[in-house]
């Protein structure tokens, strides 16, 4: 079981390289684009189409690694409640089965909007 999670995490790690590397270009590019817009009046043809694309990459490529670290934003509403370890343990996993239906939900559609732009 442990071989598997060092596969899974170094999985979702070069899936978050890939994602970092997809925001390095967003940067540059929309610089440039910007830039040879205001200075040269000449735009870059298809930066908004590009980065409808690399959008969804970015987000769901970066999505693993960020919840295997623990490391996404939270509400600490339920902490603000007096509740037992064990029940908090049980809200957040509820939680997180909720927001990996939800994401799910998001991937299906953003795959389907990604191949209708193809």
């Amino acid at each position: 079981m442990e071989k598997f999670a060092r596969s899974v995490d170094k999985i979702s790690k070069a899936f978050s390289h890939v994602a970092m590397f997809a925001l390095f270009g967003m940067m540059i590019l929309g610089t440039a684009d910007v830039a040879g817009r205001d200075l040269f009046n000449k735009p870059i043809t298809g930066a908004l189409e590009i980065f409808e694309m690399l959008m969804p990459l970015l987000i769901l490529f970066s999505m693993a690694d960020t919840q295997s670290k623990d490391e996404h934003l939270t509400a600490g509403v339920i902490d603000f409640f007096h509740f037992r370890p064990e029940t908090r343990t049980k809200i957040r996993l509820g939680v997180q089965v909720l927001v990996f239906c939800l994401f799910l939900l998001i991937m299906w559609r953003g795959v389907g909007g990604a191949m209708f732009t193809l």
